[in-house]
């Protein structure tokens, strides 16, 4: 059987009420007043599996499922913030996520390479002055049957999922993590990789550094 990479990070998301504080580093202020252009690169997406489910796929596809829905929330983060642009006014410039990937591309920078790739590095080659990354790795998998039963009917009520979602910020002239704030989910199974990542948006807002008074 093969099981959706989209549908395989489906949930409705319960964030709680009290959000943590995020990191900030001392120099935090100082240089993102530098930060001009800003790039979103392709999250780290985990999605952890039974063992039952391991059985039914290849690593090869488990792999796939990883890499489309982190582009999925990539995309979707772009699009939260140029939405927001009208009621939100921010101190930078985003780059295109379409611009970012290309660039990537020609590099021959993959979603596995690029983990292995410092922030200093991926700046330089995206020619901006910060990277926007977030991770997102599900810990409770769904069971065999609500897994099945997603993949055949999009949308069925399933069992609870635990996710947590990390988004950082990183200064792009020297590597130097600036800011990052982690999100943790949980939830009945019927949403989508965008509805997470409004979710964790909204939430991150207030505190987002590149946001103007």
């Amino acid at each position: 059987m093969k099981i959706s990479p989209v549908i395989l990070l489906v949930f409705v998301v319960l964030i709680s009420a009290c959000a943590p504080r995020p990191f900030r580093a001392a120099s935090m202020y100082e240089k993102i007043d530098r930060h001009k252009m800003v790039a979103i690169i392709p999250p780290q997406v985990y999605i952890q599996l039974r063992p039952g489910q391991m059985k039914k796929i290849s690593p090869s596809e488990h792999a796939d499922m990883e890499q489309r829905a982190s582009a999925a929330v990539q995309e979707a983060i772009y699009n939260w913030i140029l939405r927001k642009q009208g009621r939100m006014k921010y101190s930078v410039a985003f780059q295109d996520i379409a611009v970012t990937n290309a660039k990537l591309r020609n590099e021959n920078v993959d979603y596995t390479s690029m983990r292995a790739m410092d922030a200093k590095k991926i700046a330089a080659l995206l020619g901006v002055d910060g990277v926007i990354d977030m991770s997102i790795n599900t810990d409770k998998p769904m069971s065999d049957g609500a897994a099945i039963a997603i993949y055949a009917l999009f949308g069925v009520m399933g069992s609870t999922n635990n996710t947590t979602a990390t988004t950082s910020i990183r200064d792009g002239a020297s590597g130097e993590l600036l800011w990052r704030m982690t999100l943790r989910a949980q939830g009945s199974v019927g949403s989508s990789p965008v509805q997470l990542t409004e979710m964790v948006m909204r939430r991150a807002a207030r505190r987002f550094p590149y946001r103007m008074p």
